[in-house]
């Protein structure tokens, strides 16, 4: 698992700051799946190319459901691109060291480190949400919000598990 704790900029004392961080988190997602999406290759071709469309499609969805609670909330900040440009390399390049030594197959290690990147994702997500509780920000609508994604998200490694065998 990748440690997450001093890989993010803080968006400071910003309300909801930890919205922003899972944000970015997810458009980091969405850009592995989707990159794993063009990049798919070899005998399973064509089942990886469709799993990582799945992944970067439910991603897609969740990006602009997070963004738009954001700015609900009264923190349009939230979706300065000038954070998510700063967590984003911090997460891939993390990752991409973290997940380098897999020694196997281009494909193979595509599908591990998506995985890898899954699992990180929903521990920073339950870590966030303890956080925003902490803090008394944790509505019922945001915790429903989020407690959704990480399902899902939690749906997504068992396909990833699956394929990894």
């Amino acid at each position: 698992m990748l440690k997450l704790d001093d890989l993010f900029i803080t968006y400071g004392d910003e309300r909801y700051a930890e919205l922003g961080v899972f944000l970015d988190l997810l458009r980091s997602l969405q850009f592995l799946h989707q990159q794993n999406h063009w990049q798919s290759s070899g005998p399973v071709f064509y089942s990886d190319h469709l799993l990582f469309e799945r992944l970067y499609g439910t991603v897609t969805g969740q990006v602009d459901k997070v963004a738009e609670k954001a700015v609900a909330l009264g923190n349009s900040g939230l979706v300065n691109s000038k954070h998510s440009l700063t967590n984003m390399p911090r997460f891939l390049i993390a990752l991409e060291d973290t997940s380098s030594g897999f020694g196997e197959p281009p494909q193979t290690q595509m599908v591990k480190r998506s995985l890898l990147a899954e699992k990180s994702f929903v521990t920073a997500g339950e870590k966030l949400m303890k956080m925003l509780e902490s803090k008394g920000l944790l509505t019922r609508g945001v915790e429903q919000l989020l407690g959704t994604i990480l399902d899902e998200h939690e749906g997504l490694c068992y396909l990833l598990k699956q394929r990894v065998g």
